[in-house]
């Protein structure tokens, strides 16, 4: 979806505007309040497993690298898909990609990758997946260097110290930083006690926005389970309030329905206007059914964007569109 870049002007500070990019969902974006992902921030999506983080991130990059922006992937979890990722969008030849093998050799590139101005998008998948150098040089079978405890103080150390790093970069760089983590309930009794040690608080602390996202259900058509529908929480948000929760779905070998998004919120908005004789946006007619009607928004895509714009007009009066 070729969404017209826009710009956010800190209402703090009134004097740098920010690039921002579509996360891919409609829906989400305007949960943000702001239209999207905006550069110069640190951005931390949360989920449990198969809660569609990961997808979520490729369809950001997608839409950075339709802007002209050049983003990396760092691959800590080794579960990179180079054909899903496509099937979101996602240039796959133009995307740079790591793999570290220690958690200090992935902060180290991601301060260089951020460093450097060159980058929209920097994204780490994930966070738990990182191990730190002493537990990998410690002999199998024998004492470890650090203990467990230690271990974990260590990991934490190093988040804090370079998300304290970043946080100083980004403004002048520009580049948003994306953290994903797999949360689970049996640990979070545990991780919330933050008084045991404050690094715990550092991402929490550093990220602009906050997003956790969960398994609402299946979707299932004729009988077969064709996807899910995410919902997300937008739990911390420096640039506009936290709004209610919002769904958005993911089809399997296509990532998020945005057409669906589209259509929905073309009808709620009345930009869609649904009568007897069919589907119709302005004196274009779309389909007689539902169905007609997506087939019709998937095959004429500049129809589309111009009921996104429309849609993102009315429920976003505060983004402008960029002027290039």
């Amino acid at each position: 979806m070729d969404v017209p870049s826009t710009v956010f002007t800190d209402r703090m500070t009134h004097d740098r505007p920010t690039i921002i990019f579509s996360t891919g969902s409609l829906r989400l974006d305007i949960a943000l309040g702001i239209g999207g992902i905006p550069h110069g921030t640190i951005i931390d999506i949360n989920a449990p497993q198969a809660g569609g983080k990961t997808t979520l991130v490729y369809h950001i990059i997608a839409e950075a690298q339709k802007k002209g922006g050049v983003c990396a992937f760092i691959d800590s979890d080794r579960a990179f898909d180079p054909c899903f990722a496509r099937q979101c969008g996602v240039q796959v030849e133009q995307l740079y990609f790591s793999q570290p093998e220690y958690a200090e050799q992935a902060f180290d590139i991601i301060e260089t990758l951020a460093g450097s101005g060159a980058f929209s998008v920097v994204t780490l998948d994930s966070l738990n997946s990182l191990v730190p150098y002493h537990e990998l040089t410690s002999p199998i079978g024998g004492p470890a260097g650090l203990s467990g405890g230690d271990l974990l103080e260590t990991e934490l150390e190093l988040l804090a110290r370079s998300l304290r790093k970043l946080s100083s970069m980004l403004h002048r760089t520009g580049s948003a930083v994306l953290f994903t983590s797999q949360s689970d309930r049996q640990m979070s009794t545990i991780y919330h006690q933050l008084a045991d040690h404050p690094a715990r608080l550092a991402l929490k602390l550093n990220a602009s926005i906050r997003l956790r996202l969960s398994h609402l259900c299946n979707l299932i058509y004729d009988e077969r389970v064709i996807g899910a529908r995410i919902r997300v929480r937008v739990i911390k948000n420096n640039f506009a309030p936290c709004l209610q929760p919002t769904d958005f779905d993911i089809i399997h070998h296509q990532g998020i329905d945005k057409t669906g998004e589209v259509l929905d919120l073309g009808v709620h908005c009345k930009v869609i206007q649904q009568k007897n004789t069919g589907i119709y946006f302005q004196a274009e007619r779309l389909g007689k059914t539902v169905g007609e009607a997506i087939h019709c928004l998937n095959e004429n895509v500049i129809v589309r964007n111009d009921i996104e714009k429309a849609i993102r007009q009315l429920l976003i009066p505060d983004i402008h569109p960029a002027v290039t």
